[in-house]
């Protein structure tokens, strides 16, 4: 991987964003993208709660009671989503286990997803995708659930991973891309992290190669500071509808990282 050493001396006038109301720390974030037209997925922290759009891979662990978690939820934040429209899910392929390095295998175990009255919904046995439920926004516009995910029988030890997509009866918005949940069944930190890091990087891409091909180099990091400079919708990096320094500053974050 090239890499370019970058000198920044001043950042051109932005104007702030509004406020956003915190999101439950830990939870998948649910918002439109820039233009309002698609379903886009985020990560808050579970620390300080500060949200970044675009992760699409989280992490589960199965456990308490056995076999279930109801984390992560998906959280949006107040003010988000048009009263009363929904968001529901489709889970778009067979549960896969952790193996030789790779998700390629299908075991015998499911996952039953469930909320309240609600469901379930199980992982199809085949990669055919299997349309699950869809929840309400409440009235101040936050769409705010967690559903429950309990693994069924054998229950093997092992990391899992889910694939599914967010959609809503929302008019001209988009699908998601698929998101991924990679859950432990009483497996090692270290296990989990390693299969973490293949979902990234052989099922998510990477949001630092801002030009798409393949590699993170000075051009993406070029790239992005044209769009910036301009104001184009292309750099808010952060997916919170404006483009300002709180882009650049995660955008420099993510190219620091690498992939």
């Amino acid at each position: 991987m090239r890499t370019r050493d970058v000198i920044l001396i001043c950042i051109m006038p932005v104007f702030a964003a509004p406020a956003r109301a915190q999101v439950h720390a830990g939870d998948i974030v649910v918002r439109r993208n820039a233009a309002g037209n698609r379903i886009v997925t985020g990560i808050s922290d579970e620390i300080t709660g500060e949200v970044t759009m675009g992760p699409r891979a989280f992490i589960a662990e199965f456990g308490d009671p056995p076999n279930f978690t109801n984390e992560p939820g998906f959280d949006s934040g107040a003010g988000e989503w048009p009263f009363p429209s929904q968001i529901g899910f489709t889970i778009q392929r067979a549960l896969r286990l952790w193996s030789n390095g790779n998700f390629g295998t299908i075991p015998a175990e499911r996952i039953e997803v469930k909320l309240g009255p609600l469901g379930p919904v199980l992982t199809p046995m085949t990669d055919l995708p299997t349309t699950g439920f869809s929840l309400s926004v409440s009235s101040d516009g936050e769409y705010h659930h967690h559903l429950g995910y309990t693994l069924l029988g054998p229950a093997s030890d092992g990391i899992y991973l889910y694939e599914a997509t967010l959609w809503t009866n929302i008019g001209g918005v988009d699908d998601s891309e698929p998101f991924f949940i990679v859950f432990s069944q009483n497996q090692p930190t270290a296990t989990l992290e390693e299969a973490f890091l293949w979902v990234e990087r052989n099922l998510v891409g990477c949001a630092s190669d801002f030009n798409s091909d393949g590699f993170v180099t000075g051009d993406d990091f070029d790239g992005f500071v044209v769009e910036f400079e301009n104001g184009n919708a292309a750099a808010d990096f952060n997916g919170d509808g404006f483009v300002t320094g709180d882009d650049f500053d995660a955008f420099v974050s993510a190219f620091e990282g690498g992939c």
